[in-house]
């Protein structure tokens, strides 16, 4: 019997690092174990939530949620990217790039006001200008030029 592996390929990992931000060698692993099913994939890189729950740190396990919230939207699964944002914002509410996530999920969903409650609420929380920038306006912004019709990204950005 054979073990056969699989090899993914250098455009693979970089499009699954840049939907998890997790590290090369993770996502290049991750691949390699799922056979290169980008889904399972990233469900692979987001299975440190559970490590974090099961550390009882809930700061932790937010940021995961966060970041699963993050592979989602980037894999255009915007229900699946609402529901990772609310966790992370269950586990701590003032994390500001858990709200805008929040928030483009459902612009995309067509939710436009509770995406905008979604924004107002992150800005609120925002400790640092530049993650209101990086992770507000920018991704915002990056949104409206992929999808011009985004309705109710404008208002937001007002």
């Amino acid at each position: 019997m054979s073990d056969v592996t699989y090899t993914p390929t250098a455009t693979e990992v970089k499009e699954l690092r840049e939907a998890t931000q997790a590290g090369m060698m993770d996502c290049k692993r991750a691949l390699e174990e799922t056979g290169g099913d980008m889904d399972a994939a990233v469900r692979h890189c987001a299975a440190g939530i559970g490590i974090w729950h099961w550390a009882g740190n809930d700061q932790g396990a937010a940021h995961s949620y966060w970041e699963l919230g993050w592979c989602y939207y980037n894999l255009q699964e915007m229900q699946a990217s609402v529901d990772a944002s609310k966790h992370a914002l269950q586990l701590d509410p003032s994390l500001a790039p858990a709200h805008f996530n929040l928030g483009l999920a459902l612009l995309h969903l067509g939710r436009g006001e509770e995406a905008r409650s979604a924004y107002e609420d992150g800005i609120a929380k925002v400790v640092e200008v530049s993650d209101l920038k990086i992770h507000a306006i920018d991704d915002l912004n990056a949104a409206l030029k992929r999808n011009p019709g985004l309705e109710g990204a404008t208002r937001i950005l007002q």
